[in-house]
């Protein structure tokens, strides 16, 4: 077969293989620099195998030193003169093809550099192959309500500067990569989240930030991740005004509720108010099953009577207690005992004590 003299990408990656068999066209070997002549350098490939690596085909011949280990591309097996020749450049290409698309295949993050743009994207050299990234997956542009000669100057700024990237798209054909540096970023925010949860434990106590003031509750800053507050988690007293006490930028205690690693999207759940005891719960005591006590009808439902004890605790009278000779106003005044605690409706079943 005669000898391809411009190689497209796509036979760089057909004809490459980290692989060593025997020395053959289109192998990528690791070799050791055996010594550095004036245009060339000797490589030791093993097995008895050397090489030729013209300076031509390196890209930085300074670095070379002999002794050091070294990726290269087999040329030719055996030229006119009987030289197997190597190239640098081309097994740094491969490798770096091999690469991308290992990347693509796990969703690695990558790290590229700022090259330059144009009017569709950054242009970043990752693993000395040229990319694109377009501008609708670049979050770390200036503000692009800048004035054009503004913006134009803050883009010229950010060449050589780094950025973290994953492969949206490959075609070794036409030697195109696509990136994203939102992909990146989300990427890297749920691996920061899942380290967090990993480190924290449920009905832990932890300091964290508030970061916005919503009407439901609080959005907070817990370790670098959201989690929020719900507002019926702030106090254990039902409070319209609860949320006026807190500002964006305030520091504040909270206990874990819920941390659910599973459901993507969804934020742990803290709590204040069960950093302390349910003072209903302490109220709640006060009432012996043995003793009778009085109690104000506050509403007649089709369940039941609500009553309020002493102290604000309310109480629940059903009907079934009830006989067909006694009838029951709001605002009476019922003798009543303790039957229950009801500790998930924070109420106390009650069962008639006497006459009213």
């Amino acid at each position: 077969m005669p000898k391809k003299d411009n190689l497209s990408m796509d036979d760089l990656l057909e004809e490459g293989s980290l692989s060593i068999v025997v020395p053959r066209r289109g192998e990528v070997l690791e070799g050791t620099i055996l010594s550095l002549g004036e245009s060339e350098a000797l490589i030791d490939l093993g097995a008895k195998a050397e090489g030729l690596l013209p300076y031509s085909e390196v890209d930085d011949v300074k670095a070379l030193r002999v002794g050091a280990r070294i990726l290269v591309y087999v040329l030719t097996p055996e030229d006119r003169h009987g030289q197997m020749l190597l190239s640098a450049k081309r097994a740094q290409l491969v490798n770096a093809w091999l690469k991308l698309e290992e990347a693509l295949k796990t969703g690695e993050v990558l790290e590229g550099e700022l090259t330059g743009f144009n009017k569709g994207g950054m242009m970043v050299d990752v693993f000395g192959l040229k990319g694109f990234l377009p501008f609708s997956h670049f979050v770390s542009g200036p503000d692009s309500s800048l004035s054009a000669p503004q913006y134009q100057s803050a883009m010229d700024k950010m060449r050589g500067e780094k950025v973290k990237v994953k492969v949206l798209e490959l075609d070794a054909s036409t030697e195109r990569v696509i990136l994203s540096e939102k992909l990146a970023h989300q990427e890297m925010k749920r691996r920061k989240e899942r380290e967090v949860l990993d480190s924290l434990k449920l009905g832990q106590e932890v300091s964290v930030l508030v970061k916005e003031v919503l009407p439901f509750g609080l959005l907070v800053d817990l370790q670098g991740i959201d989690a929020l507050v719900p507002k019926e988690e702030l106090s254990w007293r039902e409070d319209k005004d609860q949320l006026s006490q807190f500002k964006r930028g305030q520091e504040i205690k909270a206990k874990i509720l819920e941390m659910d690693q599973e459901s993507s999207g969804r934020r742990p759940k803290l709590s204040i108010k069960r950093l302390s005891a349910d003072p209903w719960l302490e109220l709640a005591k006060k009432f012996n099953k043995k003793k009778k006590f009085k109690a104000k009808v506050t509403k007649i439902t089709s369940f039941g009577i609500l009553v309020e004890l002493p102290d604000g605790v309310e109480g629940l009278l059903p009907l079934s207690e009830l006989s067909g000779d006694k009838e029951v106003q709001v605002g009476d005044d019922l003798l009543l005992k303790l039957k229950a605690v009801d500790e998930k409706n924070r109420r106390l079943e009650l069962e008639w004590g006497g006459q009213k």
